[in-house]
């Protein structure tokens, strides 16, 4: 029998702020259930036909300063915080001279140049090579600015959230990690999946997993990994739990404890709990 692990990879800061809300004690017409209160703050949700006491409702929310509705850093969700918290959140994001800097000035007059100058240079080329695709990458994923309190900050390290760009950027960067990480691995696991930032991994019961733990956070200041091994001969992955109590895994459908209240990770620059 095979051990089971489950690693998940935390980005140490990426772009935007994850926010996972707390719970905010406002006034909601008690006839409004919790999954009523989330398809009025769904995102996805906007140009779905609502009840007028449902309009009256997301009204009422939007107007109320004392809280903050955003979307969240994962699924198309609201979350809801006290407005001072949002705000202490997101000014610490921000303090992280490392990956945040406020500019002097509005550079879009700039950067409209530039990207004008880039293009007519394609244009009058008529081709297109390797250093022009570098460049054109180059100047989507390194000029994202944002303003927040009267200042305008850069994202100087990282993917800008939200950008199409990003996902694939990213997953070109972590398959490279990922190479180079179990190339110079102590022992090379028996399978290796990954879903975004989640992988599901076999290891042979005699390698030790925290050895292998510690050799994945060792490849990258910026990335770390937590790690969750088989309790019961059972590891859920994504929405499914797998059985490793016979000679085959075997897969069901996985059904979060409503006791469990945690399940979630923190990717921007906070410390990440364990998801799954």
């Amino acid at each position: 029998m095979f051990a089971l692990l489950l690693f998940a990879v935390v980005f140490a800061v990426t772009a935007g702020a994850g926010l996972v809300g707390s719970d905010s004690n406002r006034n909601i017409d008690e006839r409004f259930s919790a999954h009523k209160v989330g398809r009025l703050l769904s995102f996805s949700a906007f140009d779905q036909q609502r009840t007028r006491p449902e309009e009256s409702h997301q009204r009422k929310l939007r107007n109320d300063k004392n809280i903050t509705i955003t979307e969240a850093d994962k699924g198309k969700a609201a979350v809801i915080m006290d407005t001072p918290d949002f705000h202490d959140l997101v000014n610490k994001t921000l303090s992280d001279t490392s990956t945040y800097k406020i500019l002097p000035k509005d550079p879009t007059a700039k950067l409209e140049r530039q990207h004008k100058k880039t293009l007519k240079t394609l244009h009058d080329s008529n081709q297109i090579n390797d250093t022009v695709i570098i460049n054109l990458v180059s100047s989507c994923s390194q000029t994202s600015y944002f303003t927040w309190q009267n200042n305008i900050y850069q994202q100087i390290h990282g993917l800008p959230m939200g950008s199409p760009l990003s996902p694939l950027i990213t997953e070109i960067f972590m398959t490279i990690f990922e190479e180079s990480a179990l190339s110079t691995s102590p022992f090379q696991p028996l399978c290796w999946y990954r879903k975004v930032d989640d992988t599901f991994t076999i290891l042979d019961p005699n390698h030790n997993p925290a050895e292998l733990l510690d050799h994945l956070n060792k490849q990258h200041a910026r990335i770390q990994f937590t790690m969750e091994v088989e309790a019961q001969h059972k590891l859920p992955f994504l929405d499914v739990s797998l059985d490793n109590s016979s000679e085959r895994i075997v897969p069901t459908v996985y059904r979060l404890s409503s006791t469990n209240k945690a399940r979630h990770s923190l990717h921007p620059s906070q410390t990440c709990q364990s998801h799954l």
